[in-house]
């Protein structure tokens, strides 16, 4: 038989997941099945992006000598859900992000989502034959790359639009596909975040398994599956906290921070760092590829 939970975790739990805590959770049924949901959860993945608003000028990103604050975060992410409705892409499309962890996979990631499409996050490890698979599976009409993924889409793709991030005209030039810059792409003016009607049970994202035994699985989620993912965290260190009272605790007076040690293609990074970021206004530091003497 398993150890009884001891009573500082469950009175936490109780306390924070209860009637009235921050965490209360709920029933909710879907195809014919109960699970459980945070009550104070928010509708979309948008409105938990809005959070960036609350921490305003504060840094929330990081890459080597750039600084984004949250503003910017949220001002760059409406930028990227405005133009890819003003080129066509239509709530429930399918959009790739296949790149390294630079900003520009998180402000993709934010404005796609936002305005409704689903966001496939493609491993940045594949080879050309793999991202050609994956492209295809995920049925994607775009794609935001970095110059090395944009040199391993194949010709196969003539009705996949490209957005290049960080690369150069002659690597533009030599791509196979059609393509633009990342400066072409964005709106040069503030915009308003559009409005699009997203709803818990839409489709929000695909990742990848590892394809260790066959081809890799696209595995698609709904936004209410990923917020939950990401408030489980957060209440998960909330009860933490609560249940260990005599614990160090945060200085209240420094802005939490965390390097980003695994690619956002996969979960961890993605749920567990990137998105849980968000809601507590805590700093992440992007790494071109992880290297302890610079994280150090």
């Amino acid at each position: 038989m398993p150890d009884a939970v001891p009573p500082n975790i469950a009175e936490a739990v109780a306390k924070l997941t209860g009637p009235g805590g921050p965490y209360e959770i709920m029933p909710y049924e879907a195809q014919g099945t109960t699970f459980t949901f945070f009550r104070n959860a928010p509708p979309n993945l948008r409105e938990l992006y809005r959070f960036c608003l609350n921490h305003g000028d504060k840094t929330g990103l990081v890459y080597q000598d750039e600084r984004y604050t949250f503003a910017d975060m949220w001002q760059q992410a409406s930028r990227v859900a405005k133009q890819l409705l003003d080129m066509g892409v239509k709530k429930g499309d399918r959009v790739g992000i296949a790149m390294r962890n630079y900003p520009e996979w998180i402000f993709s990631f934010m404005g796609i989502t936002s305005m409704g499409g689903v966001a496939v996050c493609i491993n940045a490890w594949w080879t050309e034959e793999e991202l050609s698979y994956g492209i295809e599976d995920s049925g994607m009409k775009a794609m935001f790359v970095d110059h090395e993924r944009l040199a391993r889409i194949n010709e196969k793709h003539t009705d996949l639009q490209a957005i290049a991030v960080r690369s150069s005209a002659e690597q533009l030039a030599a791509a196979r596909c059609p393509v633009q810059s990342w400066e072409d792409f964005l709106p040069k003016t503030d915009v308003e975040m559009p409005e699009v009607d997203v709803q818990l049970e839409d489709n929000a994202i695909i990742l990848y398994t590892s394809g260790s035994t066959a081809h890799p699985k696209g595995v698609l989620s709904v936004h209410r599956a990923v917020i939950a993912a990401a408030m489980g965290f957060e209440a998960g260190g909330a009860i933490n906290m609560a249940a260990n009272p005599g614990a160090p605790q945060p200085d209240p007076n420094l802005q939490p921070a965390s390097i980003l040690t695994v690619p956002l293609f996969h979960t961890t990074g993605l749920v567990s760092q990137f998105l849980t970021s968000l809601r507590a206004g805590r700093k992440m530091i992007a790494m071109y590829k992880w290297d302890p003497e610079e994280a150090l």
